[in-house]
């Protein structure tokens, strides 16, 4: 085969580069309107919205419950104390609410993956039924692998969220940079959270899934970024769930590369 003349290299190169933040969230916006039209995705979407609704709220309580104890103020604190410790609580509640979602995605992800599962291949079958099959035709990971590598998440999501919520106890500062820290946490884990029906079917093991994420980090944060504020909204963002895992199927057409078997 002839070599690639200078045009075609460079398209090549495009193509083959990683996409930008700009790309992430067009697939967060476009699948998610793709995933509310598709009676199908709808049918399969409930019992995983219903299950992540639960898990989402008792977090969210049990959470808020230790901020609200850990901040409390004692009898004789100053006033200057008291308004401090009230945006303590006011920054721990963003944390909170950011985090617990996906700390219940993932906590669901451990125990029952076939769930989401089953809700990102019907809208990959859609969006891209070759790959869809490349993807149900390999072996993928091993229940005890996969969930080796979900508890690893779990963890590592777990640790740099207690990295948040301390720097949102840092008095005054803390208020504004640990909910940023957290947006960009949460935002990042959400997308590769999203993406686990997809790399477990590759049988990506957590080293390999890390290493994907980095190389895609902008894409993942663009994505990330809206369906973890869509999914922190009280009481309807848990109810999204389904929809949110859906539209990371359109995230693995438009943004990874084209691999069906790992």
């Amino acid at each position: 085969m002839a070599d690639l003349q200078g045009s075609d290299r460079r398209d090549v190169r495009a193509a083959a580069a990683p996409k930008g933040a700009s790309h992430g969230a067009l697939a967060a916006v476009q699948g998610f309107r793709f995933a509310l039209h598709r009676p199908e995705i709808r049918r399969l979407y409930r019992r995983l919205a219903a299950v992540l609704f639960i898990v989402t709220l008792l977090l969210i309580a049990g959470l808020s419950a230790a901020l609200w104890a850990f901040t409390a103020a004692s009898y004789d604190a100053s006033a200057l104390a008291v308004v401090a410790l009230w945006l303590l609580r006011l920054g721990g509640l963003v944390v909170v609410g950011l985090s617990a979602p996906l700390l219940a995605l993932l906590a669901v992800n451990a125990a029952w993956p076939a769930l989401s599962e089953q809700v990102f291949m019907a809208a990959l079958k859609d969006l891209d039924p070759a790959r869809a099959a490349a993807l149900e035709a390999a072996p993928g990971t091993s229940l005890k692998a996969g969930l080796a590598t979900a508890l690893r998440r779990f963890g590592y999501f777990l640790g740099m969220t207690l990295v948040a919520f301390g720097v949102a106890l840092v008095p005054i500062v803390g208020a504004i940079a640990g909910p940023l820290l957290q947006a960009y946490v949460s935002a990042r884990a959400m997308t590769w959270e999203l993406l686990d029906p997809y790399f477990d079917r590759r049988g990506l093991d957590f080293a390999r899934q890390r290493a994907e994420i980095r190389e895609h980090r902008w894409a993942a944060l663009g994505f990330g970024l809206p369906m973890t504020l869509l999914l922190a909204l009280p009481f309807v963002g848990p109810l999204l769930f389904g929809f949110a895992q859906a539209a990371a199927a359109k995230l693995v057409v438009d943004v990874l590369p084209g691999e069906g078997g790992g």
